[in-house]
C-alpha cells in the first residue's frame, strides 16, 4: 500500500516538471515573436520615424526626424517598407518638441492622408514659420500642437476638421490670421490664447461653442463675426482682446445679438463683451450706459474698458469675475438690485464704488480692501459687520466736486442733500424766451430722486446752488430708492437732461419728434451751446439745459429765477442801497441798464 502511495506522488512530480517545462518553452516563445513584432513595429525611413499605427490597415504614425538638424519637414502621404506600402495618418504626441528637432525646424508640409497631428506634436518649434496642411479632411489637431511657435506666421489648416483641441496654437506670437476649417464644433480653452498679431479669425459655420480663454491675448483682433450656429460663448473668451473694436452677430443666430459692437445674449439679459476699442461716440454719443434689460455682466466683460465711468442698469442681478480688469473705471455705483460680484470685478486699487443696497451683496472679491465704498447711513452697520465689505474703506458722507454758486448734477444714485442751506437742489420747470429766463422749483426736503421711471433706468437733471463759504459739501446716499419700497419719484417738468456719463451734445436735438436747443451752465447762467461736443470729459453726472424753441429763437442765454422768491441770482439786497438802484442776476449793481433782464426794488425788470 505505500509502495503504491510513493510511485503515485512520483508520476505527479514527474508531470509537473513536464507541465512547468512546457509552459516556459511557451512563454519563451511568445516573448520571442512580441519582441519580433515589437522590433517590426518601428523603422526608420527617409527623413523620418514611423511606427506602425495599423498593420492590418496598413497605416503608420510619423515619430520625428532621422536627422534632428533638419529646417524643412515635408511629411510623404505614403511610405514603403519591407515591400509593404503604409499610408501616413498621424503625427505622434510631441514628435518633434522632446528632441533638438525643434530648435531647426522653420517649415512643415503635412500630407493630404492625414488623419490627427497628436498632442504637443510640434510644440515649441521657435523657428517654425509656415505649416500647410494638404489634407482636404482630418479628423483633429489635438492639444498643444503648435503651442509657443513663437515665430509661426501662417498656417494653410485643412478643407474640413473635427476637433480643434485646447492650446493648439496657444503663444503663436506672430501668427497673423486664421481660418477654422469646417467641422470644427468647438473653439476650446486658451487655442489662440496669446496670439498678439492675430488680425483676422473667422469662424466656421458649423462653430457651436466658444469657450473660456479660447480667444485671449489677441490685441491685433479689431473685429469678429459670430456665425448663425454659435450656441455657447463662455464668459472671458474674449479676455484682454484691447484692440477688438466691434463683434457682428449672424442675423439668424437664436442665440445671441450684437448691439453697436457689443456682445449680448439674444434677450440682452447678459452682457458677454464690450469691446475696448469701440467708438463710443460714435456708436452711442457717450461713454456707455449699460441697456436696462441687463441682469449679468460677464467674467471680463469690460476688460480694458478705457472709459472711466459707466452707468449699469436697476436690474442688475450679477457682476463677473474680473468684470472690469485692466480698465480705467474709477467710480462705479451698484444698484440695489446686485447680488453678487465675483472674484476681482474692479481691479483699480482706489476705485471708488457707490453701493446702494442696504443689505451687502455677496462677493468672492477679497481685494475689496483698497476701495472707498460709500453706504446708505442705514447700511454702514450692516457692511462693518460683512466678513469681506467690512475690509473696505466704508463712509455715508460724500464730498461733492462742486464750486460755490451754481452746479448741474445727474447723480445714479438718490441724493439727501443737507437741509442747512449749503446747497439746495433744483429743476428747471419753466422758461419765458421773450425775457430770456427759466424758471427754478425746489427740491422737497433736499432730497434728489434718480433710477425712476420705465424700469427706473431714469435719471433726474439737477441745479444746485452751493453756498458753503468755501467748506467742502457733503451728501449722503437717499434711503427711499427704488428698491426700499418708499420710494420718492420726481414728476414735475423738467427741462435739465442728465448725463450720468460723459455724454456727446449737440447745439441741436431731436426728441420724440420735438426740436430742442441746448444750453450748458456758464458764470451762472445757461448759455446756447458753441458746437457739439462732450459733456465735461473728465467729469461725470452732469446736466445740460434743453429748451423746445423750434427753429426761429435766436436766444444765446437764460438766466433763472426761483419761482419762490422774487429774485434770484441776488440771495438778499442791502437795506441801504437806494429804491432806485439796479442790478444785475448776479448782484451788481449798475448805473446805466443796457439791454436785458435786471433786479430793480426787489422786481425782474426787462430793459428793452
Amino acid at each position: 500500500m505505500r509502495v503504491f502511495e510513493n510511485n503515485k506522488k512520483r508520476s505527479i512530480k514527474v508531470k509537473s516538471n513536464n507541465m512547468n517545462k512546457i509552459l516556459h518553452i511557451l512563454l519563451c516563445t511568445v516573448a520571442l515573436l512580441c519582441s519580433t513584432v515589437a522590433h517590426a513595429q518601428n523603422f526608420d525611413y527617409g527623413s523620418y520615424k514611423y511606427s506602425v499605427l495599423n498593420s492590418n490597415a496598413k497605416t503608420v504614425y510619423v515619430n520625428g526626424l532621422v536627422n534632428p538638424q533638419t529646417a524643412t519637414v515635408n511629411v510623404p502621404a505614403t511610405v514603403t517598407y519591407n515591400s509593404v506600402t503604409y499610408q501616413v495618418t498621424n503625427i505622434s504626441p510631441r514628435a518633434f518638441s522632446e528632441t533638438s528637432d525643434q530648435h531647426y525646424i522653420t517649415s512643415v508640409t503635412l500630407p493630404a492622408s492625414l488623419k490627427t497631428v497628436d498632442v504637443g506634436a510640434f510644440k515649441g518649434c521657435t523657428l517654425l514659420k509656415s505649416v500647410v496642411f494638404q489634407a482636404t479632411e482630418m479628423t483633429a489637431i489635438q492639444s498643444d500642437a503648435f503651442r509657443d511657435c513663437i515665430s509661426l506666421e501662417t498656417v494653410q489648416m485643412p478643407g474640413r476638421l473635427t476637433t480643434l483641441a485646447g492650446s493648439t496654437f496657444y503663444g503663436c506670437a506672430k501668427l497673423q490670421s486664421m481660418t477654422i476649417p469646417e467641422g470644427v464644433k468647438a473653439i476650446e480653452p486658451t487655442t489662440f490664447n496669446n496670439c498678439r498679431s492675430l488680425a483676422s479669425l473667422t469662424l466656421p459655420s458649423t462653430l457651436e461653442t466658444i469657450r473660456k480663454y479660447s480667444l485671449g491675448l489677441c490685441p491685433a483682433l479689431k473685429k469678429l463675426h459670430i456665425p448663425a450656429g454659435v450656441k455657447t460663448i463662455e464668459g472671458g473668451s474674449f479676455r484682454e482682446d484691447s484692440g477688438l473694436e466691434e463683434i457682428t452677430v449672424d442675423a439668424s443666430n437664436s442665440y445671441f445679438i450684437s448691439k453697436n459692437g457689443v456682445l449680448f445674449d439674444k434677450a440682452m439679459k447678459r452682457l458677454i463683451l464690450f469691446p475696448p476699442k469701440v467708438p463710443v461716440y460714435e456708436k452711442f454719443n457717450a461713454y456707455y450706459v449699460v441697456p436696462g434689460t441687463v441682469t449679468h455682466i460677464d467674467d471680463y466683460a469690460f476688460d480694458d474698458y478705457p472709459y472711466t465711468h459707466v452707468t449699469l442698469p436697476s436690474g442688475l442681478l450679477e457682476i463677473g469675475e474680473d468684470a472690469f480688469l485692466n480698465g480705467k473705471l474709477i467710480e462705479v455705483t451698484i444698484p440695489a438690485s446686485v447680488q453678487h460680484i465675483s472674484r476681482d470685478a474692479f481691479s483699480r486699487d482706489n476705485a471708488t464704488v457707490y453701493m446702494m443696497s442696504v443689505t451687502p451683496p455677496t462677493t468672492d472679491d477679497t481685494n475689496i480692501k483698497g476701495h472707498t465704498v460709500y453706504v446708505k447711513p442705514s447700511a454702514l452697520a450692516n457692511y462693518q459687520a460683512h466678513p469681506i465689505w467690512k475690509e473696505a474703506k466704508l463712509m455715508t458722507e460724500i464730498p461733492l466736486d462742486v464750486k460755490e454758486g451754481w452746479n448741474t448734477r445727474c447723480f445714479d444714485f438718490d441724493v439727501q442733500c443737507p437741509t442747512d442751506g449749503t446747497v439746495t437742489p433744483y429743476a428747471v420747470t419753466a422758461f419765458d424766451p421773450s425775457v430770456r429766463s427759466t424758471t427754478l422749483t425746489p427740491f422737497a426736503g433736499g432730497y434728489i430722486p434718480s433710477r425712476q421711471g420705465q424700469g427706473n433706468n431714469e435719471f433726474v437733471g439737477v441745479l444746485l446752488k452751493v453756498n458753503a463759504g468755501g467748506n467742502t459739501v457733503k451728501v449722503t446716499m437717499g434711503e427711499k430708492d427704488y428698491m426700499s419700497g418708499n420710494q420718492t419719484t420726481y414728476t414735475g417738468k423738467n427741462y435739465l437732461v442728465g448725463a450720468t456719463v460723459p455724454t456727446f451734445v449737440t447745439v441741436k436735438e431731436t426728441r420724440n419728434g420735438t426740436l430742442y436747443t441746448n444750453f450748458g451752465l456758464s458764470n451762472g447762467e445757461f448759455r446756447l451751446l458753441s458746437k457739439d461736443g462732450l459733456t465735461t470729459p473728465s467729469k461725470w453726472n452732469r446736466a445740460y439745459l434743453g429748451l423746445p424753441l423750434g427753429t426761429s429763437s435766436s436766444a444765446r442765454s437764460f438766466s433763472f429765477f426761483i419761482n419762490t422768491l422774487q429774485t434770484t441770482g441776488i440771495e438778499s439786497l442791502k437795506t441801504e442801497t437806494s429804491d432806485d438802484a439796479w442790478y444785475t442776476l448776479s448782484g451788481m449793481r449798475v448805473n446805466n441798464p443796457q439791454h436785458g433782464i435786471y433786479i430793480h426794488k426787489g422786481r425782474r425788470i426787462l430793459v428793452p
